[in-house]
Parts: C-alpha cells; structure tokens; sequence
C-alpha cells in the first residue's frame, strides 16, 4: 500500500497537517483513535467519510511500531498509576 495515494498535506486544508485525502479527518485523530483503543472498523463507523484503506493508510504513514510502543507503554503507566494519571490521558 502507498499511504500517498489516501494521505494529502495541503496547507490550505486543516492548517496543513496530514489529513485523508477528500477530507477533514486528519491523520492524528485516527492514530488518537487507535491509541485509545478503537479498532479500523470502528473507526471507519465514527468517520462514514473514510474508507478501510484510508485507515490503513494512516497507519502506514505513521511509524506503527512507534504507536504500538506508545500504546504498550500507556497502558502499563495506566496500570502502575490508575487512569487519573495525567501521563495516561
């Protein structure tokens, strides 16, 4: 998959953050919604405006180890101090 072919940066779009082509959603609100837990298919219910692959495509151009990573480590840090941690939200 080429994350190109579904990710746009426009600087007249969104304040220039990458967002999905033929949208306003921009990419750090799905990777906020994976981190927090959602899965594609959810997400893509939340966001009728986004396609599968568009997800797959965010995920892609992010660095998904990197995500995972900072999931993993979110959810230890949720589980030593509780989820009124400010680290955790």
């Amino acid at each position: 998959m080429n994350w190109q072919d579904y990710i746009t940066l426009d600087p007249t779009v969104c304040h220039g953050n990458a967002c999905i082509k033929g949208t306003r959603v921009m990419v750090s609100v799905v990777m906020d919604n994976l981190v927090a837990g959602l899965t594609i298919d959810e997400i893509v219910r939340s966001y009728p405006s986004l396609r599968r692959e568009a997800v797959q495509a965010a995920m892609a151009k992010q660095n998904i180890p990197q995500l995972l990573y900072w999931f993993l480590f979110r959810n230890v840090v949720s589980s030593l101090f509780g989820e009124g941690n400010p680290t955790c939200s």
